[in-house]
């Protein structure tokens, strides 16, 4: 059977477009024996019966590979060393990857098999030095088509890059990513650091994300502040939108009644007819009672139109002073020495002052009161 697949490899030699694709898929015709039984760090501890399923994923694999079928052998690779992982899964998992294209995980994987190469020596992965120097340069080749970062951070901390948990720092291995701009944080007991970078194919870019020392600006995030105080910022904002919410109501109500009112006061003229303005004093009649009516009607609904008018602003008036009255707690909690990113106030010097309301008879809105 094993002289059947090494004839087929050869043939698929024989063709000079398919040279490099041939000697990566010999690279995967390593002994079975060799693959299966030279477990990664700590083995796998895997069943018999799991580790002759995950040798068949492995066989299945290889032959999809040198099919061209990389995805399909790529999910073989995969679901093998799942199961048992030895020191041929991240070869495997790599060359896979590279042939479709996904050269950070490729870079990851044979990173990591070289690592593994290098403590155990080739002869444990079943190859020799000219076996490994071919990895190595499909490894240079992946490395160079993505951007790397040498991310430090202070020790303890998780480090996550675009919401991917990297592990603790420090880090073993620089931080495979594709080219292009990325935000790297590392979420500490004092709250999260932060720092964007832009990184170029080939390019290994470093990210320093230390403790700031006193009067330093720190990069908190503002999400982790208010889950630290979840009462705060929450009702701060249920009472600044009820209220809001409230002077909308009313100003919705007054212009119902306002309108209401002026359609009486239609009603009305459309009653009286030809009366003169004053034909209905002292007069007792089904119409002159009608009219009365309608004007009450029409007294009554400008009256109440006035007063959820006079609420609305009330209630806007409130809302506005407490949105600055009232701290949030994110801008209310920065470290010493820091400055304000809200555009409200200035630390260290130079003009200070805040939106205040302003309301008058006949006259409404905001105005800047401080220091300049």
């Amino acid at each position: 059977m094993r002289s059947i697949k090494m004839a087929a490899v050869l043939r698929f030699l024989s063709s000079p477009r398919h040279v490099l694709a041939g000697a990566i898929a010999a690279l995967l015709l390593v002994p079975a024996a060799a693959s299966a039984q030279t477990p990664g760090a700590g083995g796998s501890g895997a069943s018999t019966t799991a580790i002759r399923e995950a040798e068949q994923r492995f066989e299945e694999g290889k032959t999809l590979f040198s099919q061209r079928r990389y995805a399909d052998a790529r999910l073989k690779f995969e679901q093998a060393c799942a199961v048992h992982r030895t020191v041929n899964c991240p070869k495997n998992l790599g060359l896979a990857e590279f042939e479709l294209g996904q050269y950070v995980e490729a870079t990851t994987h044979l990173r990591e098999f070289l690592q593994g190469v290098r403590v155990s020596g080739p002869a444990a992965a079943g190859l020799d030095a000219e076996g490994v120097a071919v990895i190595q340069k499909k490894y240079t080749d992946a490395f160079m088509h993505c951007g790397h970062l040498e991310v430090s951070a202070p020790a303890g901390a998780t480090v996550v890059v675009e919401g991917r948990n990297l592990g603790t720092a420090p880090l073993r291995d620089t931080v495979d990513v594709p080219a292009g701009d990325h935000t790297v944080e590392a979420h500490t007991d004092r709250g999260i650091l932060r720092q964007k970078v832009t990184v170029a194919q080939g390019e290994v870019a470093p990210v320093k994300l230390s403790e700031p020392n006193a009067g330093a600006q720190v990069k908190v995030d503002a999400d982790s502040l208010r889950a630290d105080r979840p009462g705060h910022s929450s009702a701060r904002t249920v009472v600044l939108v009820s209220l809001y919410g409230a002077a909308l109501l009313a100003t919705g109500a007054g212009i119902g009644l306002t309108l209401h009112a002026e359609a009486r006061k239609g009603d009305a003229d459309d009653r009286r007819g030809d009366l003169p303005s004053n034909g209905c004093t002292g007069v007792s009649s089904a119409q002159c009672d009608d009219l009365r009516s309608l004007r009450d009607t029409y007294d009554a609904d400008k009256r109440w139109a006035t007063a959820a008018f006079i609420g609305a602003g009330v209630f806007a008036a409130t809302a506005t002073v407490m949105f600055f009255v009232w701290p949030n707690t994110v801008n209310n909690e920065r470290p010493a020495g820091s400055k304000s990113t809200g555009g409200r106030t200035a630390d260290g010097g130079g003009m200070k002052g805040r939106v205040v309301p302003m309301l008058a008879p006949g006259l409404g809105g905001l105005g800047y009161a401080g220091t300049f």
